[in-house]
């Protein structure tokens, strides 16, 4: 086997989906974010690998024994491009992060956000490449 030449290791993303040999049915989207969570450094990412494969299996296992520490960023931007709150109603700490994090943005701004842009940037503040993700955030809408 060989490392990925983009970063001379196994976590970029096409590395890190040779590593795992996903089943030629797992989709894309599942894909993504198995490594959009195998990226999160500030949080006990294995507990939640459930929540995108319903039933616990060899890829979730082998999936929480690598994580990712040099992501992607195109992966980790699509993933959280394609979050949404689907009409339910947000967290506290959504709420919360509305109020103390966005108050540096114009009112009129913030009071057309809707809730999954909100969640977006929320999301994004958790990554460890914080600033570059969340500049590439509100510059590209």
């Amino acid at each position: 086997m060989q490392a990925d030449l983009s970063l001379s290791t196994w976590e970029s993303y096409a590395g890190w989906c040779y590593l795992h040999t996903f089943p030629p049915t797992l989709s894309e989207n599942v894909r993504a974010k198995l490594y959009f969570l195998s990226a999160q450094v500030h949080w006990p990412w294995q507990g939640h690998l459930h929540k995108i494969m319903a039933s616990a299996s060899q890829i979730t296992a082998k999936v929480a024994q690598y994580p990712v520490t040099q992501p992607d960023l195109s992966v980790i931007l699509r993933v959280i491009s394609s979050l949404s709150m689907d009409g339910t109603p947000p967290f506290p700490e959504l709420t919360d992060f509305r109020v103390r994090c966005l108050a540096a943005l114009p009112i009129s701004h913030i009071q057309r956000m809707p809730l999954s842009e909100i969640l977006r940037a929320y999301v994004s503040s958790y990554q460890a490449t914080l600033f570059v993700l969340f500049f590439l955030y509100f510059y590209s809408f």
